[in-house]
């Protein structure tokens, strides 16, 4: 009997704790929807800051460090500064373009916006004009064949700039 009575008991108990364990899960359960609930919440409001911040740092950034807009760069006139160099290069070789053409194409359009944008440092206008006119002769020459050109000078004649720290002459 009294076996009997402890096995109830024990049962009795088991049965409290389980359903102890069962109330504290669903009040766990509870606090982590809460808990769910205020993230959620506190995500949203960081993301409404972030927003509102992101908008006052592009109106600082534009209307007061910025300032007003600059000047608008004019559109192209020549076409051939629309050409890729590869293209202008082949023109040159078979002598549909002049260098010369190409060149105070380039210089034109430089004139036209380096005051605006100020790209260029070190102006050698007449420089390239002279060394465009003597790829201009060595080409009309015929002393090197097309083939040669395009293999061993594959650009000669197309102008280029480089970075003012690059040098260009001794």
């Amino acid at each position: 009997m009294v076996n009997d009575i402890n096995r109830v008991s024990e049962k009795f108990k088991n049965l409290v704790r389980s359903r102890n364990n069962q109330f504290k899960y669903q009040r766990f359960d509870k606090n982590m929807s809460e808990v769910k609930k205020k993230r959620s919440f506190v995500k949203i409001v960081l993301n409404i800051i972030h927003r509102f911040l992101t908008v006052i740092a592009r109106f600082l950034y534009r209307n007061l460090i910025y300032g007003e807009k600059g000047k608008i760069v004019p559109p192209i006139k020549n076409l051939l500064l629309l050409e890729p160099a590869s293209v202008l290069a082949m023109k040159i070789r078979t002598q549909k373009v002049t260098s010369v053409e190409v060149v105070r194409a380039f210089i034109e359009r430089i004139k036209e916006v380096n005051p605006i944008i100020n790209c260029v440092v070190a102006e050698r206008f007449s420089d390239a004009l002279k060394e465009a006119a003597e790829a201009d002769k060595l080409i009309g020459s015929g002393t090197i064949s097309l083939e040669e050109l395009a293999r061993n000078k594959p650009f000669l004649g197309v102008p280029i700039s480089t970075k003012d720290c690059i040098a260009i002459k001794e």
